[in-house]
C-alpha cells in the first residue's frame, strides 16, 4: 500500500482522513501543511508572522 505520491515538486502524504503536504519553500527550506479533514487551502500562506 502507497500512501506517498508526488504532484509537481510537492510530496502528498493520505491517510484515514489526514493529508500531509511537504513541499520546497524558499531556496533552503521546505513547507509542511497537515489537515485532519482531507482539504489544505492554497490561498491562505500558513506562515507565522
Amino acid at each position: 500500500m502507497n500512501f506517498f505520491k508526488q504532484e509537481g515538486s510537492r510530496v502528498i502524504w493520505e491517510r484515514e482522513g489526514e493529508i500531509v503536504w511537504i513541499e520546497p519553500f524558499g531556496e533552503d527550506a521546505i513547507r509542511f501543511r497537515a489537515s485532519k479533514n482531507m482539504r489544505i487551502s492554497t490561498e491562505e500562506s500558513g506562515n507565522l508572522t
